[in-house]
């Protein structure tokens, strides 16, 4: 397994729309060095109010959680791998993101599927079987974790694909994420 998790803080938070000041202080305690300060603006907007995905969180591991703590979500405790690479020794691919408002689709019952492409492949040209299906009925939140075997996959640029198709097989919305596998 990867251990990125030393470098990782993760920190989850509601905040209305607007746009905020963001300032991170980064401080190396072994040195006498002043704190490298970055700076950005972050707007946060107006959720969106037809179906959508969350960011794609690539996961380093997953456990079912003993106590909650702030890597726990729904019961799960999921470990970011925030650098989203994959070495050779790396041999499974997970990550998990949220659907949002399907209760606004005319089906009230639709297809996730999820699976891995060469990087911007419009094709979809599924990479190595990696691909999986699961029937869902609408929510107002359908949480998403996927976890494929990569140990085949070899070194490219590749695209984690999360869509939603309707009856008709139609893509209703989708989301991509680009992770690299070496």
């Amino acid at each position: 397994t990867l251990s990125y998790i030393d470098m990782v803080d993760l920190k989850r938070f509601s905040l209305p729309t607007g746009n905020y000041p963001l300032e991170v202080s980064l401080k190396d305690l072994n040195t006498k060095d002043e704190p490298t300060i970055l700076k950005n603006d972050v707007a946060i907007a107006q959720p969106p109010t037809e179906a959508n995905f969350s960011s794609v969180m690539f996961i380093d591991r997953y456990e079912t959680s003993k106590t909650e703590n702030v890597y726990t979500k729904g019961g799960i405790d999921m470990y970011p791998n925030p650098l989203s690479y994959y070495p050779e020794n790396a041999n499974r691919l997970s990550f998990y993101t949220e659907l949002y408002n399907t209760t606004t689709l005319t089906d009230t019952e639709f297809l996730i599927n999820y699976f891995v492409r060469r990087h911007n492949d419009t094709q979809n040209q599924i990479v190595a079987e990696l691909r999986k299906l699961k029937r869902q009925k609408a929510a107002a939140v359908i949480p998403v974790l996927a976890d494929f075997d990569i140990s085949k996959l070899p070194s490219g640029n590749y695209d984690a694909v999360i869509e939603v198709r309707n009856k008709k097989n139609e893509l209703v919305v989708q989301k991509t994420q680009l992770f690299q596998r070496s």
